[in-house]
């Protein structure tokens, strides 16, 4: 994922499972803490959805895109995606519609164990409010999935 996320230490660290502390008295294995620390990671990926964000601010008028990579797992069979988008709506109803949002490619197939990159541009229509704008992409397939954006449109113009 290209982008950051800000939080507070906390919430980051109470993102991430409990790993079982050391009792001094037992045999330390560096293996098993590597391997708790790995398996933390991993389910912790599995359950990252979003929200993906733009970099900065968009002004109405303006193009916003978030670029996503998906992969996928080594030991499955391809995976096939046809993505569509949502409208991208704020908190006090404000929308922009999803056919102002572009998708490349809009299809995929991705061979065991490869990656593809997404690219998600949202054209913002002029005179559109300021505010975080939230939407979905979809991917529809066997094995379907959907990412949550946002856009933030600035009052700057």
């Amino acid at each position: 994922m290209p982008y950051f996320q800000r939080k507070s230490w906390q919430a980051t660290i109470d993102d991430f499972p409990k790993i079982a502390s050391i009792d001094s008295t037992q045999h330390f294995s560096f293996a098993k803490a590597a391997e708790a620390i790995l398996t933390s990671e991993t389910l912790r990926k599995q359950r990252s959805n979003g929200p993906f964000r733009n970099r900065k601010e968009i002004c109405a008028g303006e193009v916003g895109i978030v670029v996503l990579s998906i992969s996928a797992t080594s030991d499955g069979g391809p995976v096939s995606l046809d993505f569509s988008a949502s409208d991208l709506r704020s908190q006090l109803g404000d929308a922009i519609p999803g056919c102002n949002v572009s998708l490349s490619p809009q299809k995929v197939e991705i061979a065991p164990g490869g990656r593809q990159v997404l690219e998600v541009h949202v054209s913002v229509p002029d005179r559109t409010e300021p505010g975080i704008y939230v939407g979905r992409v979809f991917g529809s397939g066997p094995e379907p999935i959907d990412f949550l954006l946002e856009f933030e449109v600035s009052s700057d113009a």
